[in-house]
Protein backbone atom coordinates (compact mmCIF):
# COMPACT_ATOMS: atom_id res chain seq x y z
CA UNK A 1 0.00 0.00 0.00
CA UNK A 2 1.22 3.43 -0.89
CA UNK A 3 -1.26 5.43 1.21
CA UNK A 4 -4.20 4.68 3.53
CA UNK A 5 -6.68 7.24 4.83
CA UNK A 6 -10.00 6.93 6.60
CA UNK A 7 -12.78 9.36 7.45
CA UNK A 8 -15.67 8.50 9.74
CA UNK A 9 -18.85 10.25 10.71
CA UNK A 10 -21.99 9.14 12.46
CA UNK A 11 -23.20 5.91 10.75
CA UNK A 12 -20.62 6.07 7.93
CA UNK A 13 -16.93 5.28 7.39
CA UNK A 14 -14.98 5.80 4.16
CA UNK A 15 -11.51 4.38 3.63
CA UNK A 16 -9.28 5.20 0.65
CA UNK A 17 -6.32 2.98 -0.20
CA UNK A 18 -3.76 4.04 -2.79
CA UNK A 19 -1.66 1.24 -4.24
CA UNK A 20 1.83 1.08 -5.66
CA UNK A 21 1.66 0.52 -9.42
CA UNK A 22 3.33 -2.88 -9.03
CA UNK A 23 0.53 -4.23 -6.80
CA UNK A 24 -1.66 -6.89 -8.39
CA UNK A 25 -5.21 -5.50 -8.20
CA UNK A 26 -7.03 -8.85 -8.04
CA UNK A 27 -4.79 -10.12 -5.26
CA UNK A 28 -5.25 -6.91 -3.31
CA UNK A 29 -9.07 -6.96 -3.65
CA UNK A 30 -9.06 -10.52 -2.28
CA UNK A 31 -6.90 -9.32 0.59
CA UNK A 32 -9.43 -6.54 1.36
CA UNK A 33 -12.33 -9.01 1.26
CA UNK A 34 -10.46 -11.34 3.61
CA UNK A 35 -9.74 -8.46 5.99
CA UNK A 36 -13.43 -7.49 6.00
CA UNK A 37 -14.42 -11.11 6.67
CA UNK A 38 -12.11 -11.16 9.70
CA UNK A 39 -13.73 -8.09 11.29
CA UNK A 40 -17.09 -8.33 13.02
CA UNK A 41 -19.10 -5.85 10.97
CA UNK A 42 -22.29 -4.82 12.81
CA UNK A 43 -25.22 -7.02 11.77
CA UNK A 44 -27.43 -4.02 10.98
CA UNK A 45 -24.71 -2.52 8.77
CA UNK A 46 -24.98 -2.67 5.01
CA UNK A 47 -22.48 -4.90 3.24
CA UNK A 48 -19.21 -2.98 2.81
CA UNK A 49 -18.80 -1.51 -0.68
CA UNK A 50 -15.44 -1.66 -2.46
CA UNK A 51 -14.86 0.62 -5.45
CA UNK A 52 -11.80 0.88 -7.68
CA UNK A 53 -10.71 4.33 -8.87
CA UNK A 54 -7.91 4.09 -11.42
CA UNK A 55 -6.02 6.32 -13.80
CA UNK A 56 -3.04 5.47 -15.96
CA UNK A 57 -0.67 6.39 -13.15
CA UNK A 58 -2.66 5.76 -9.96
CA UNK A 59 -4.81 2.97 -8.55
CA UNK A 60 -6.99 3.53 -5.53
CA UNK A 61 -9.78 1.69 -3.77
CA UNK A 62 -12.50 3.06 -1.57
CA UNK A 63 -14.15 0.97 1.12
CA UNK A 64 -17.46 2.24 2.51
CA UNK A 65 -19.05 1.05 5.76
CA UNK A 66 -22.55 2.17 6.69
CA UNK A 67 -24.78 1.33 9.66
CA UNK A 68 -27.81 3.12 11.12
CA UNK A 69 -26.66 5.75 13.61
CA UNK A 70 -29.28 4.73 16.14
CA UNK A 71 -27.62 1.30 16.37
CA UNK A 72 -23.91 2.05 15.90
CA UNK A 73 -22.07 5.21 16.83
CA UNK A 74 -19.12 6.88 15.16
CA UNK A 75 -16.51 5.16 17.30
CA UNK A 76 -17.89 1.68 16.50
CA UNK A 77 -17.55 2.12 12.74
CA UNK A 78 -14.22 3.89 13.09
CA UNK A 79 -12.93 0.94 15.15
CA UNK A 80 -14.00 -1.44 12.35
CA UNK A 81 -12.13 0.65 9.76
CA UNK A 82 -9.00 0.63 11.95
CA UNK A 83 -9.25 -3.14 12.38
CA UNK A 84 -9.44 -3.61 8.60
CA UNK A 85 -6.43 -1.32 8.15
CA UNK A 86 -4.42 -3.28 10.73
CA UNK A 87 -5.21 -6.56 8.98
CA UNK A 88 -4.23 -5.14 5.57
CA UNK A 89 -0.96 -3.76 6.90
CA UNK A 90 0.00 -6.96 8.73
CA UNK A 91 -0.92 -9.38 5.92
CA UNK A 92 1.74 -9.92 3.24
Amino acid sequence: MKKYSSVSSNSFSSTTIELDNETDTDTFINKVRTAIANVAIPEAAEDPKISELSTESDRMFTLLLYAPSDLYDLSSLKDKAVQIKDILISTP
